[in-house]
């Protein structure tokens, strides 16, 4: 999501997302994808969910985009500079 009060162009960016050993999936933004002051992007595999909403980049080279116990999200810029990053754990319940 594009919090600032201007256009981002994130073309040429790089997400990368790790799932805990698996080997790290990169996925470069292609040239000229702006996102609007404001509004968002999902990048998605190509999966039914992919078609429910209108700002999405689909990723035809990945089937999934895996799930685990750690999964670690990167968007990196041009620079290679670490724009925004997101670690989910997984939390298990004893009962």
């Amino acid at each position: 999501q594009n919090g600032n009060r201007w256009d981002e162009d994130i073309g040429g960016f790089k997400l990368k997302r790790r799932v805990d050993d698996l080997p790290e999936a990169v996925y470069s933004i292609p040239n000229r994808i702006v996102i609007r002051a404001g509004e968002f992007i999902k990048i998605c595999t190509r999966s039914r969910e992919a078609t429910k909403y209108g700002n999405n980049i689909i990723v035809d080279g990945e089937p999934t985009w895996d799930v685990g116990c750690r999964v670690e999200t990167s968007l990196v810029d041009q620079n290679g500079v670490v724009i925004a990053m997101c670690t989910m754990l997984a939390v298990g319940v004893m009962l």
